[in-house]
């Protein structure tokens, strides 16, 4: 089993647990100061930004692509609610 394997069966597991002991409201606020355009999701673009302002960092080049490649289970270049909740329970 890899781990894109695990976090398809324990995800859903993991989303549950995590949004109880963060509370769902607390995620989702947090979420958008990530998803600056309101789409629902967060792109490189708006990862790249937030991780500057918000977290006062500037990544080496490739790092955000490699970060976002982790933490982007569904493989569609974005990272939506679920995905962002499942990195939070991560680390």
């Amino acid at each position: 089993m890899d781990f894109e394997d695990f976090c398809e069966l324990m995800g859903p597991r993991m989303l549950v647990e995590t949004a109880d002991m963060l509370g769902i409201r607390e995620l989702r606020s947090s979420f958008q100061q990530f998803d600056t355009d309101g789409d629902g999701k967060i792109s490189q673009e708006e990862m790249k930004e937030a991780v500057k302002t918000l977290l006062g960092e500037k990544l080496k080049k490739g790092e955000l692509e490699e970060i976002l490649k982790e933490i982007d289970l569904n493989g569609d270049g974005t990272v939506d609610f679920d995905e962002f909740v499942m990195m939070l329970s991560v680390q």
